[in-house]
């Protein structure tokens, strides 16, 4: 089975068979599921293993505390992640039992604001400056009141990967319809207001030396400190994925999608971007970990999004062998 069927019908099954499921039950089945067959991860293969991954989730379920205790006692455990990345220059594999408990624990107050594309475009404003953002050209609560238009790309404002590039009126009407919490039980997205939305599409290059197309960034910022930064490139014709350290040092790292083999020529404007995602997220104080996407092209950056759960916790980060 190829990779692309495989991820539809994980899917699939969350959205239908674990539908059902309480969050807790619903994100272990998923984790068990997701990383079936890769026997690196030690919780991965075994029952005992999948009910020690609910026990601790339920510890945190359970946590009746306010959000400052809460942030307190979950902080370590993000800590610790990043202080074995500092050493290993690795994710390990605890990345994603990570964000999963704090997927069920944490419930800082901004998260609802940064999860939400409208509501990210106002912060990146009050923070930033409107001239980071991706120019939007039309907005609507429902896909009647979107208009055809060359060079757009439509997006549902409250889920993840609903995008079109040609207006779709069905497929939007389902995205408007639907709570993008059910698909990944990330609260974030839980009763947020759906809207349609139109932005210029971007053109140019990030790099003479780059592939041709757009490469989006995706920075890891912890406690307000950029850790890591993945590049995407290639999406449309053959996704391939690269990691860099912010001072644009070549990490040995690959996640889901193949490593791009070459080493790439640093780009224009990178550490503007990289202190305009550090800006942003140390103004959410009670945000553990965020991580802030966008885009460079020709030394200019665009902020697009931000998730505190990046894959919904499912993010196997390996070695690349490059």
């Amino acid at each position: 089975m190829n990779k692309f069927r495989s991820e539809r019908l994980r899917y699939q099954a969350c959205r239908y068979l674990l539908f059902w499921l309480p969050d807790t039950w619903f994100l272990s089945l998923n984790y068990f599921f997701y990383h079936l067959g890769s026997g690196w991860h030690r919780l991965s293969v075994t029952p005992w293993g999948l009910a020690r991954l609910r026990r601790e989730f339920l510890a945190w379920e359970a946590t009746k505390s306010d959000i400052a205790a809460r942030t307190t006692a979950l902080r370590p455990l993000i800590d610790q992640v990043f202080e074995e990345f500092d050493q290993t220059q690795v994710l390990p594999p605890s990345f994603d039992l990570a964000i999963m408990q704090l997927m069920l624990a944490a419930r800082p107050a901004a998260g609802p604001q940064l999860a939400d594309k409208r509501s990210f475009r106002a912060e990146v404003e009050r923070i930033l400056g409107p001239e980071f953002l991706v120019p939007l050209l039309q907005e609507s609560d429902t896909a009647e009141g979107l208009q055809p238009q060359e060079e757009v790309v439509y997006k549902a404002s409250h889920g993840c990967g609903w995008n079109q590039f040609e207006l779709q009126r069905s497929w939007m009407k389902r995205w408007l319809s639907s709570d993008f919490y059910w698909v990944s039980r990330e609260w974030t997205y839980r009763g947020l207001r759906p809207r349609a939305l139109a932005e210029q599409k971007l053109k140019g290059q990030t790099h003479p030396d780059w592939p041709e197309g757009l490469c989006d960034f995706k920075v890891f910022v912890h406690r307000g400190q950029a850790k890591l930064i993945q590049i995407n490139l290639l999406r449309q014709t053959g996704h391939r994925t690269a990691y860099y350290s912010p001072d644009w040092k070549r990490l040995d790292m690959a996640v889901n999608f193949k490593a791009w083999p070459e080493t790439l020529t640093i780009p224009k404007g990178l550490e503007k971007l990289v202190q305009a995602a550090e800006k942003l997220a140390h103004a959410q104080a009670e945000v553990l970990f965020l991580r802030i996407d966008g885009y460079l092209l020709e030394g200019k950056f665009f902020l697009g999004e931000a998730t505190l759960h990046p894959g919904g916790g499912n993010m196997r980060f390996l070695k690349s062998h490059h």
